[in-house]
């Protein structure tokens, strides 16, 4: 994508939302997150009485919306007509959720626009953005709007960088962008982290999710670095590879979705795969009952011979506290790291 398709009138189609005339007044989306909270004040305050229903002192819901008595809403907060706001969904602050759109259970929103038929149905969090008409993010999909280096936001375009000047910066999806659920995230971002590498990602691809092989293909060849990434269908539980074929081992929130398997035997299975001297990062919501004691797991590899093994409690780091990660059901979250 090149600088001039980042502006806002080439990523949305301004006739899906309410706060068209906001988003005008600015060239690049990422422009108008410091100005959320001032317009949905403004907009608020001219909302017809007979539409919408005023809740405490900044917080409007069009009485065609169904909102679950277990939903919090904070302040600053319009939700569209006919719109569904799930069980336990937290809507922190400075959120303006358009006409038919779903926010899900365990769903966080924080400054943010949604356009009109916006979906964020099960587990996103969803901070310092703009998700245009009709984006869907998938299940546990979440942005994470503040880089590990804590450094201000460039948006790395076809034709050069562009100094955001903004240190939380969340996502700007366009118009029909659907995002998460097995569709090559982590092997694209692999791919351009290193961009001397390889990359095979593998996944089994069920009919529960509504992604695919072709999908991650497609996405890869969209960020460049198709003639650098294989996807492969595959059971977790017997990788098709040889011993030691990998220099790295990387996975985030996959693990859990294995149905009945022996966890400790599944991360084995990962690293029977990964050559002597490579590196490992699994993550995933690693709750004792499913995962068992990972601390006598992680002291059984040491034994084995693999070097500089943690666990690292990641609920903090990617959801802001412990009670946030448990709120979208990913309380137990941890990162298991080392060298073979």
């Amino acid at each position: 994508m090149k600088k001039e398709e980042t502006k806002i009138v080439d990523l949305y189609d301004l006739s899906h939302t309410q706060a068209a005339d906001f988003l005008r007044r600015f060239t690049y989306p990422w422009e108008a997150l410091a100005h959320i909270k001032e317009f949905i004040l403004e907009l608020g305050k001219s909302l017809p009485e007979d539409e919408y229903e005023k809740r405490g002192e900044t917080v409007w819901v069009h009485k065609t919306a169904k909102v679950m008595p277990s939903a919090y809403l904070g302040e600053n907060i319009i939700i569209g007509k006919d719109t569904e706001v799930r069980h336990c969904a937290f809507l922190r602050g400075n959120a303006f959720v358009g006409e038919g759109a779903v926010v899900g259970n365990s769903t966080e929103l924080k400054n943010v626009i949604l356009f009109d038929k916006v979906q964020v149905p099960h587990y996103n969090y969803v901070g310092d953005s703009i998700l245009g008409y009709r984006a869907h993010m998938g299940a546990g999909s979440i942005t994470s709007n503040v880089k590990s280096d804590k450094l201000l936001v460039k948006v790395h375009a076809e034709d050069g960088d562009i100094e955001t000047g903004i240190k939380k910066f969340g996502a700007m999806l366009g118009d029909c962008v659907e995002v998460g659920c097995g569709s090559g995230a982590l092997s694209i971002r692999a791919a351009l982290t290193w961009p001397e590498s390889k990359v095979t990602g593998m996944d089994y691809w069920g009919a529960v999710y509504n992604y695919s092989k072709a999908l991650c293909e497609k996405n890869a060849a969209s960020e460049g670095v198709a003639s650098r990434c294989v996807f492969r269908h595959g059971d977790a539980n017997h990788l098709d590879f040889p011993d030691e074929s990998f220099d790295a081992v990387i996975s985030n929130y996959v693990y859990h979705n294995v149905m009945g398997a022996d966890m400790h035997k599944l991360l084995l299975e990962s690293l029977r795969v990964l050559k002597k001297g490579g590196v490992f990062a699994l993550n995933d919501d690693m709750k004792p009952k499913l995962y068992g004691d990972m601390d006598v797991f992680a002291q059984k590899l040491r034994e084995m011979g693999y070097q500089d093994v943690r666990l690292i409690d990641t609920a903090e780091e990617a959801f802001g506290s412990h009670r946030r990660a448990a709120m979208m059901m990913l309380g137990s979250s941890r990162l298991l790291v080392g060298r073979k």
